[in-house]
């Protein structure tokens, strides 16, 4: 957190001198460095919009981004309402009755034996 304040900071004071100075300082290898972590450097780069003829003919993939993203967030929606909160994980684990038992909370499957001790 120390970084992204002394870098916004470092990089913020650099903007307000001229333009060849402000240049002058990031060029440098740790001025890269510094700016990097700058919240407002990243901010302009982050909502810059690149209009280029290869970007054109990737924009289909940003639709797939969008709808794959919308699926994740439905289909953990979804799972978190099918499986609910367990009260009990000491009996949902130990429960020896199942063929195969799920641990709720890391949703991982567990086998237990199939052969059971005859008395």
């Amino acid at each position: 957190m120390a970084l992204v304040i002394f870098g916004s900071v470092y990089e913020g004071m650099a903007r307000y001198k001229d333009k060849s100075e402000y240049q002058r300082i990031i060029s440098t290898y740790w001025g890269r460095v510094i700016a990097a972590f700058s919240i407002l450097r990243n901010w302009e780069r982050f909502v810059m919009v690149k209009t280029s003829r290869e970007v054109e003919k990737l924009r289909c993939l940003q639709g797939v981004r969008f709808y794959n993203t919308i699926l994740v967030i439905f289909c953990h929606t979804s799972l978190s309402f099918l499986m609910g909160p367990v009260a009990n994980t000491k009996y949902t684990e130990t429960d020896e009755k199942k063929e195969e038992k799920v641990n709720y909370p890391n949703l991982q499957l567990h086998n237990i034996k199939k052969e059971r001790i005859k008395k």
